[in-house]
């Protein structure tokens, strides 16, 4: 079905996404969609899984699969880069001080640094 519809997109040239892997905001959906009507976002993914939009002799088929309310646990897809750099920060942060340190201590055997009281 989802093959059949990408065919059809592609042969009409219109705008067509599918990946069931990806997570998205739901501000940058709203951004594709016309809404036409006040609306409160939890009532309308709760309420309107699916749905379909005609407008200005367009047609919007919009199918939310899951969603995850604001302040609620992201899944794991979706924090994956944020992770990924939380991690690579604190190695680097790591890294920088142990080579602050190696560089005191070598200059330190080789008499480099002169220690003074104050």
């Amino acid at each position: 079905m989802v093959d059949q519809m990408m065919k059809i997109g592609q042969k009409e040239n219109v705008k067509f996404y599918y990946n069931p892997e990806e997570w998205i905001f739901f501000d940058d959906l709203l951004k594709e969609l016309p809404i036409l009507e006040n609306y409160s976002k939890v009532e309308f993914i709760k309420k309107k899984k699916k749905t379909i939009i005609e407008y200005n002799d367009y047609i919007y088929f919009v199918n939310i699969f899951d969603y995850i309310i604001k302040n609620g646990t992201s899944p794991l897809s979706f924090e994956t880069n944020k992770i990924k750099s939380i991690i690579l920060n604190q190695r680097s942060r790591d890294l920088r001080k142990k080579l602050r340190l190696d560089l005191y201590d070598d200059g330190m055997k080789n008499n480099y640094i002169e220690k003074y009281r104050l």
